[in-house]
């Protein structure tokens, strides 16, 4: 899935996850022509916005049991950030380091990360 906010200078106006892929395990859906479409559609969906914030990956470690699969997940996070820095300005679309958000919005509590919109005001 792929989640995305509208966010006024205050407050929280919308929230949303958008499903991406049905079959995430399927090297099938990883092809090209695959994940350009799914890419286009996704940011086809997105509302219009003045800035495109996005939080960048976790290294992923060489070890990693899940590593085909976050490999696949990077690559269609860099088609769809490649598809939103092609539309306008390319000075619109901002990568924060991994966790900034957390820090930014208090979202940590111990290990684990609380839901966004539990902490930003409707």
């Amino acid at each position: 899935t792929g989640s995305y906010a509208v966010l006024s200078s205050d407050s929280m106006l919308e929230w949303e996850t958008l499903p991406l892929l049905e079959d995430s395990i399927s090297q099938a859906a990883f092809n090209h022509k695959n994940i350009l479409r799914i890419a286009q559609e996704f940011v086809n969906s997105l509302p219009e916005a003045d800035y495109v914030v996005v939080e960048d990956m976790l290294p992923i470690l060489p070890k990693d049991p899940y590593q085909k699969m976050k490999v696949n997940l990077m690559k269609l996070r860099s088609y769809i950030l490649c598809l939103l820095s092609c539309m306008g300005d390319t000075d619109r679309v901002y990568i924060l380091k991994p966790q900034l958000l957390d820090k930014l919005f208090q979202l940590k509590i111990g290990g684990e990360r609380v839901a966004v919109t539990e902490t930003i005001p409707k």
